[in-house]
């Protein structure tokens, strides 16, 4: 039997983490790790904030988030705000696959949203101004 108190049979479970990146002089990158609630809010908001004040475009990558709830989301859309009334660009990193938070997605409407692309690499020109055409606001297929 395992000694560690996050393991739940052969399950664990995974404590949100937030991971920021910097790529290039114009992008920041945000990570959610793990599940997202409201017990997570203040390092994802202080995340944000931080991605927002040092870049001009800010992309969330969900590929290795397991859950997140309408506080999440709220963070997100101000988050938004916050990067397009400075001329900037925000969107979601969702990958295709099947997955809870492709299912949350759906159900939420993500995508009528937000921007979503469907790994970092579709990313847009990173130093453009420009709006990307490869991340859409389509329905998730």
């Amino acid at each position: 039997m395992s000694t560690d108190p996050c393991a739940h049979g052969e399950e664990e479970i995974q404590r949100p983490a937030v991971e920021t990146d910097f790529p290039t002089a114009s992008v920041a990158i945000v990570r959610l790790i793990g599940e997202h609630d409201l017990g997570a809010y203040e390092p994802l908001k202080e995340a944000l904030e931080t991605a927002a004040a040092r870049r001009r475009h800010v992309f969330i990558d969900l590929s290795r988030c397991a859950f997140i709830d309408s506080t999440v989301v709220c963070l997100l859309l101000h988050a938004q705000g916050e990067v397009v009334s400075d001329r900037g660009q925000f969107g979601l990193i969702l990958p295709q696959e099947a997955g809870p938070v492709r299912r949350i997605a759906d159900i939420m409407g993500l995508a009528q949203m937000f921007p979503i692309c469907a790994s970092a690499d579709m990313l847009p020109a990173r130093d453009s101004a420009a709006h990307p055409a490869h991340v859409s606001n389509a329905p998730l297929v």
